[in-house]
């Protein structure tokens, strides 16, 4: 039996049918139960360059500033964002 310390709790991995099936196997699993390496590393790598939308909610000086900042709303994400300005590719607005 393996021992695996994690924190200060430690878990004993036991060998079992079906821990040995799984060699091989596609499996799923959310981000928040990887153990190693942090999962922000993971997501970093996965989706670093990755275009997101979201809408603008608020500036930190207007907008007009060199360094200005925007506040955005990403669906899905409970925090709103800061993005530099300079960063940021306007959508067209859409005719609804």
């Amino acid at each position: 039996m393996g021992r695996i310390e994690r924190g200060s709790m430690k878990l004993f991995a036991r060998p079992n049918q079906q821990s040995m099936n799984l060699r091989h196997r596609v499996v799923h699993f959310r981000p928040a139960d990887i153990y190693f390496p942090k999962p922000s590393k993971v997501l970093m790598e996965l989706h670093n360059d990755e275009q997101l939308e979201g809408k603008v909610i608020d500036l930190s000086d207007s907008g007009t500033q060199k360094d200005a900042f925007a506040v955005i709303k990403i669906d899905r994400i409970t925090q709103p964002v800061l993005v530099p300005v300079d960063r940021l590719e306007i959508m067209p607005v859409s005719a609804s």
